[in-house]
Order: structure tokens, then C-alpha cells, then sequence
């Protein structure tokens, strides 16, 4: 499938973050306000899930499952 230079970049820049998570947000041209406001979540709470500082609840992995069109595994593989 051909992409365009601007998507090559994000998909490039996608692979430097920590997890998929924020990758698939990246991919998805989402801010992470943007999420947590999905989520019905404060920003601080995304970020300490992306951080793996506190574990992401199984309703918010399924819901960002969702939001990305992945699955929860990959998700989960960070």
C-alpha cells in the first residue's frame, strides 16, 4: 500500500514512543488530550497509563482497542 511522505514520517516518528498506545494515538493524528477527553479521563490518568505508572483498566484498554482498531493484546505490548 503506498503512503504518503507525511504519513511515512508520522508512522516514523510513531516508532520512537515508549508503547504502542502512543503510537496508534500518533498514527491516529490524536493529541493526548484528545484521548483522555474520549476516555472520559483527565490527562494526568492518560499519562501515568501511558507511563505505566498506574495500570490501564481493562474498559479503557478495550475502549482504546476500539478508538485505534487493534486489538488489546498489541495494545498491551508496549
Amino acid at each position: 500500500k503506498n503512503i504518503s511522505k507525511s504519513q511515512y514520517n508520522l508512522l516514523k516518528m510513531a516508532k520512537t514512543f515508549k508503547n504502542h498506545i502512543e503510537a496508534e494515538r500518533v498514527r491516529n493524528r490524536l493529541t493526548k488530550e484528545d484521548v483522555a477527553k474520549k476516555l472520559g479521563v483527565s490527562m494526568r490518568t492518560y499519562c501515568n497509563w501511558v507511563k505505566e505508572e498506574t495500570d490501564i483498566p481493562g474498559v479503557a484498554l478495550i475502549r482504546l482497542s476500539r478508538m485505534f482498531g487493534t486489538d488489546v493484546s498489541y495494545l498491551m505490548q508496549g
